[in-house]
């Protein structure tokens, strides 16, 4: 179905779940934190209620969607996620109980690791791209103090960027600090977060080890060494059936016709381009339509198919649509789809609604 977005800023409804690991049990209590992500301004925040999730209201979101930063903080633990919010929206946080890095004065050193995944479905596998929009996935490291004297972890330029991976947010014990700082310090039994972003422009497998070398007031030195890794895959170019549906903006007497233009009838969103062919116009039941369709495909010409669709383009037609009597036919416009990289075929079917009414009925 295709919608109209308003074109004037509206106030959009940000519904922030958060589970705990593996079982998805809700978890309350959490604290939430909305940031605009152009300005770093806070736009809104809550706590996570007893079904583990909190509901709440963005202010002046344009019509083109704004980007946030979704920022939740459980026992000193951070989970971070970036978001394109032109609607209502609904997005789910992970928590888990595994155990974070822990050092001390005493030993400052140690081996630690942090896998980006995909939390639904679970997978090791980043898309390339994706999220849209977006095209980066961020996850969270934390570190505690468990000595008696605090620690000092320098903030070097290769904590902040070791492409494709790249710092963007510090936090202890909860409370966010800026990521230009030169040094952080941990104090006794506090929880540091470093919050990492892998970008999914390219796919391959990335690795990177960031040596944190920390020091305490008492002269002792060490390095805790963190290994980055993700693994970015290619979209499939594959695809997949699917419907779609246009309706009629305006009742239509029998006899006469309205054309409706710019209709999105398909989206590649495949890594390769795409032939697209029309098949013609099919009742519900798969059946040719009777003689005298209802719609009837204007622009593009059938005789100029099949086309080719980029990767990323879309193919806008216009449509004719002339009722016949007061019960619609119920046509579909049916497209074939082949992927210029495979053997594959698949049919995108756009359900063509239109709305009738006799000559003499009243403008409601």
């Amino acid at each position: 179905m295709q919608t109209v977005t308003p074109a004037a800023p509206a106030t959009r409804t940000l519904t922030v779940f958060t589970r705990l690991l593996p079982d998805g049990v809700p978890l309350s209590g959490v604290s939430i934190v909305v940031i605009a992500e152009q300005n770093g301004e806070t736009m809104t925040s809550g706590i996570t209620s007893n079904e583990g999730s909190a509901v709440l209201r963005l202010e002046n979101v344009p019509a083109v969607g704004r980007n946030v930063i979704v920022n939740a903080s459980r026992l000193g633990q951070q989970q971070r996620l970036q978001a394109l919010v032109c609607n209502d929206t609904t997005i789910t946080l992970f928590f888990n109980n595994q155990a974070s890095a822990v050092s001390n004065c005493a030993r400052l050193e140690g081996v630690d690791s942090l896998r980006f995944r995909t939390e639904i479905p679970v997978s090791d596998s980043l898309v390339q791209h994706e999220p849209s929009g977006i095209a980066e996935y961020t996850r969270c490291w934390s570190f505690v103090n468990s000595g008696n004297d605090s620690i000092t972890l320098p903030i070097t330029a290769q904590i902040r960027n070791s492409a494709p991976f790249r710092l963007n947010a510090i936090s202890i014990n909860g409370r966010s600090f800026a990521i230009n700082l030169d040094t952080v310090r941990i104090p006794p039994s506090g929880t540091l977060s470093l919050c990492f972003a892998v970008s999914t422009a390219n796919a391959g497998s990335f690795s990177a080890e960031l040596s944190l070398g920390m020091f305490c007031r008492s002269g002792e030195r060490g390095v805790f060494r963190l290994r980055l890794r993700a693994l970015v895959v290619a979209k499939s170019c594959e695809c997949q059936s699917s419907e779609t549906s246009i309706t009629t903006a305006e009742r239509i007497a029998v006899g006469a016709s309205q054309d409706v233009s710019n209709v999105v009838a398909y989206v590649n969103q495949l890594s390769c381009p795409v032939s697209v062919n029309v098949l013609g116009i099919r009742t519900q039941q798969g059946l040719p339509s009777s003689s005298q369709p209802e719609w009837s495909l204007i622009e593009p010409d059938a005789r100029s198919f099949p086309l080719q669709i980029a990767a990323g383009g879309r193919l806008t037609v216009r449509l004719r649509f002339a009722p016949r009597g007061l019960v619609s036919q119920g046509e579909r416009l049916l497209l074939e789809i082949r992927p210029q990289t495979t053997q594959q075929r698949c049919t995108v079917a756009v359900r063509l609604n239109g709305v009738v009414c006799r000559n003499d009925c009243p403008i409601l």
